[in-house]
Parts: C-alpha cells; structure tokens; sequence
C-alpha cells in the first residue's frame, strides 16, 4: 500500500545553468532519489519523463516546460519543510553539474503536497512500479465532490481494473501549499489519480473507450473545474534504498 502522502514534484534542467537533461536525469537517479530515500524522507520515489506516445497526447505548442516528475511517498505531511531536510539530509547540489553546484540553480521546480484518498490495487501488484503512469487531476465542483468520489469508488477504478495493461491505482486529495505550488498564478486541482499501467496505450482499446464514455464518467470529466491528463514514463526508482528500475 502506499504511503500516506505523497510529494508531486515537476521540473525541468535550465536551459541557462549548462545542465542538459542527460546530467538532470543521472543526477536524479544517482542523487536525489537516493538521498531522499536512504534519509528517511520518503518511503520510496520515483522519476519520470514525460511521453506523448499516446492518442489524446497534446501537440508541441501545448505542452509544459516541466516534463520531469519526481514522486515521493512519504509518512510526512510536508515533505520539504522537514528538519532531515533542513538539517542537510539531502544534498543541496551536485558536481555532476558544469557550472553552479546548487540544485535550484540548475532547475525549475513545481511542488505540490497530497495526502492519500484511495488505494486500487485489484490485482496484487504491490508497490512495484509500472513502466508508465498516467497522472489525471481534477476539480470537481463542491456540490459534485462526494458523487465524484463515489464514482471513482463503485465505477471508474473498477472498470479501470479491466483493462489488460492496467496495473493499479492511487488517489490524492491536496494538502499545504508549497512556495511553488502555483503555477502561472493558478492554483492546482484539487484531486490527482495516479494510475499505473505497462503502456501508455493502455485507454486505447474498448474496455478503455467503455471506461470513459459512461454517463458518470462524462458528467464527471465535463462538469470538472479542472481536467489535466499527462503521460510518464518511468525513469529510475528507489525503495528502500535500492534501485528497482
């Protein structure tokens, strides 16, 4: 089961500092990852990179600058306001880096707090990660909030459960804010599913079609404040202080 928070952290390498994304990706994997792991910040994390090897992917001049994710899960309800961290826990840069050694001079980062609303895990995967994870975020309105998670609950997952190249699923509902929580001004949905699967192809078959298109689930993704649909795929991840992937 997962851990009862999870750290949702966006980002990208400058373009200015030197640090290409070869250096960004093996500084987390190498790194970050591990230290945050190996401290006891978080129970185990995960890096992605972002993928539009599907359908419904946006075009080019829609996508966010960030196409990296880092999640953490941990049994912290703040994860970046913790005295480990603040004690130096983590390092605070990286020589993999050419020019500045800190690691905020050589990213931009987009961080959010979630605590754990559901676990969905009908077929015993446990906690290893999946090759790619669909992250869907959504704003139900306050009249809607207790019918979407009925819906999600009796339908959605479990048809979702069907699905062939469907592993399991999580859902987070936002906690504190962070210093970059904000994104352009807006705030972030209120809600995050995060769904692991083999493919990101997995939604393209009927059983996916079938999964979308009933009449809880379009009241749903019509009537939502919100609705934000990006692919990951995994890069590195970290449980326990060992590599898995």
């Amino acid at each position: 089961m997962p851990s009862p928070y999870l750290s949702f952290i966006e980002s990208r390498p400058l373009p200015e500092s030197g640090t290409d994304a070869a250096t960004w990706e093996k500084f987390y994997t190498t790194e970050h990852l591990p230290d945050f792991v190996n401290s006891g910040l978080a129970t185990r994390a995960a890096f992605y990179r972002e993928t539009f090897d599907y359908a419904s992917a946006p075009p080019p001049e829609k996508r966010p600058p960030r196409n990296y994710l880092a999640l953490y899960e941990t049994d912290l309800e703040e994860l970046l306001k913790s005295k480990i961290l603040a004690e130096g826990g983590v390092r605070a840069g990286s020589h993999l880096f050419p020019n500045k050694f800190d690691t905020f001079d050589n990213g931009e980062f987009h961080a959010r707090n979630y605590r754990l609303v559901q676990d969905f895990d009908p077929k015993g995967w446990g906690n290893k990660p999946a090759p790619f994870i669909a992250v869907v975020e959504m704003d139900p309105t306050a009249d809607a909030e207790a019918d979407f998670d009925k819906w999600y609950r009796e339908e959605h997952l479990p048809l979702l459960g069907e699905l062939p190249l469907y592993r399991r699923g999580a859902r987070y509902v936002l906690g504190p804010k962070t210093p970059t929580s904000t994104v352009d001004g807006a705030e972030p949905a209120r809600y995050l599913a995060v769904h692991q699967c083999d493919s990101p192809r997995t939604w393209e078959c009927p059983a996916g079609e079938a999964a979308n298109s009933t009449p809880w689930a379009l009241k749903h993704f019509t009537e939502s404040n919100v609705f934000v649909a990006r692919g990951w795929e995994l890069v590195h991840a970290v449980d326990g202080g060992q590599g898995t992937s």
